[in-house]
Formats: structure tokens, C-alpha cells, sequence
């Protein structure tokens, strides 16, 4: 049974899938980039509930993808794709590079910006609420420091 989804993993996702499993966490990746090596490339922002079988997942790992989403309708889209792939209590994992941080805006395919409150739109936005549409609850939101910067970090967990 596959828990873990790792979106955008990155070089050495081989080495982090061992130790996921190590962890006992069978864990699969997407990526876009096939010399990273990850279960499927594919894009993100075409919808990648469709690339899974209809795999569900305690689990989801999306560190320093956001910040490469280029058009607002993309970023929901992949946030709803998360919800929606998550099983019942599974956790949504997030990290990008805070907006004041230089890495923010060092790299060239960063397209988006962030700062603490970026992500209350799916947990805590009251226009979401009122129209009844699909919300995450919020288990961390903090700002951390990574190799002398700050990032943002959210973790968001499906309601039971």
C-alpha cells in the first residue's frame, strides 16, 4: 500500500524513497523533470489525480513546488487535487521560500511569492466556508529558518 506522494521531489529521490521505506512509508514521486528519476513525470498543474489509479495517500510532501506555479488557476487546481487525494485525516506537507527570503527571487522559474498567511485561503478563508466548498484544517503554519533564510512551512490535514 503506497502512503506517501511526494510532489516535485527533486534530485535524489531514489535515496529518499529508501529511506521512506526504511521509515515503513511506501512512497511514490512526480516530477517533471525525468533525470530526477521520480514513479511518474508528468505536470502537476494538468491534474494528476488522473496518473494515480485512484491511489489515496495518508500523506503528501510538497516542498519548494508552489513557488514554480505560474498562474492562479494552477495552484488551486493542485491544492484541490491534494484534498481530493488525500485519505480522510491525511496531511498536505509545505514548504516554500518565504517572500522576503533572497532564494524567493534568486531563481528564475520562481513565479509566486509567499509569506505566512498565503495558504488560509484553503483553511480559513470565510467566503470558502459559506459556500460550503471543500476546506483543510490547519495543523502547523510557521515561518523557519532554512540555510540562513526563512520558509514557509504549513502542514493541512483532510477532515476526518
Amino acid at each position: 500500500m503506497i502512503t506517501k506522494l511526494t510532489l516535485g521531489p527533486g534530485p535524489g529521490w531514489r535515496e529518499q524513497k529508501q529511506r521512506d521505506l526504511e521509515k515503513g512509508k511506501e512512497s511514490i514521486a512526480i516530477d517533471l523533470i525525468p533525470e530526477f528519476e521520480p514513479d511518474i513525470v508528468a505536470d502537476i498543474t494538468h491534474g494528476f489525480i488522473d496518473l494515480l489509479d485512484g491511489a489515496q495517500f495518508d500523506e503528501i510532501e510538497a516542498y519548494h513546488i508552489f513557488e514554480h506555479l505560474e498562474m492562479n488557476a494552477d495552484f488551486k487546481q493542485v491544492m484541490w487535487d491534494c484534498l481530493n487525494t488525500l485519505n480522510p485525516g491525511g496531511t498536505l506537507d509545505i514548504c516554500v521560500p518565504y517572500w522576503k527570503s533572497s532564494s524567493a527571487v534568486e531563481c528564475f522559474e520562481h513565479t509566486r511569492f509567499f509569506n505566512e498567511n498565503s495558504f488560509m485561503n484553503f483553511y480559513a478563508n470565510p467566503y470558502c466556508k459559506e459556500m460550503k466548498l471543500p476546506m483543510f484544517d490547519l495543523i502547523l503554519n510557521e515561518l523557519r529558518p532554512k540555510d540562513g533564510e526563512l520558509e514557509v512551512h504549513v502542514i493541512l490535514r483532510k477532515p476526518l
